[in-house]
């Protein structure tokens, strides 16, 4: 996400001073943001396998809490756009069902659990498609979406100014390194 805003950010910028204007940031993330490391970030580890036990899980809630905290980062920066993190619901993709057994196994049981349903792909797109097309006035900046179109609170990690500052910092000096 960050590489394709960071190089629409000046078209994005203009765009968001004409008059009436609706400049939209729209995240893809997942609920699997909440698997990230107390803190929120390992940067240490990033670049690395982190092939311990349920390393790929901490990856990906890194990834997807990134998402989350970049969002709200950048809804905080240009005030003038609209910025929203959306989780599309489990979707029965390939994701899902190329996971080895045991991490398939976890994945339903786990939303077994919740009582949270899997969605077909198509499904899947009716969270981003409703931030796309909803008013402005139904959209709240730098909020996250589950679905369709439900503002959900984030945990005190997702919502920190401290980690977001970190975050953006770490992302932009990687940004300049590609």
């Amino acid at each position: 996400h960050a590489v394709i805003i960071d190089s629409l950010l000046p078209t994005l910028q203009k765009t968001a001073d004409l008059l009436d204007s609706d400049v939209r940031v729209i995240c893809l993330t997942s609920e699997g943001h909440k698997g990230h490391p107390v803190g929120g970030f390992l940067y240490n580890q990033l670049r690395t396998p982190m092939d311990m036990f349920f390393g790929s899980w901490l990856r990906y809630g890194q990834s997807k809490l990134a998402n989350v905290v970049y969002t709200k980062e950048v809804a905080r920066r240009y005030p003038k756009m609209l910025a929203v993190s959306v989780h599309p619901g489990v979707v029965k993709t390939e994701l899902v069902t190329n996971l080895t057994f045991v991490r398939r196994a976890f994945v339903y049981i786990s939303n077994f659990l919740m009582g949270t349903p899997f969605m077909e792909p198509k499904q899947g797109s009716y969270s981003q498609l409703w931030a796309t097309g909803a008013g402005r006035e139904q959209l709240v900046s730098g909020a996250y979406y589950t679905p369709v179109g439900v503002e959900t609170e984030v945990d005190a990690t997702s919502n920190s100014g401290e980690v977001a500052t970190k975050l953006w910092n770490w992302t932009q000096d990687t940004l300049k390194t590609i």
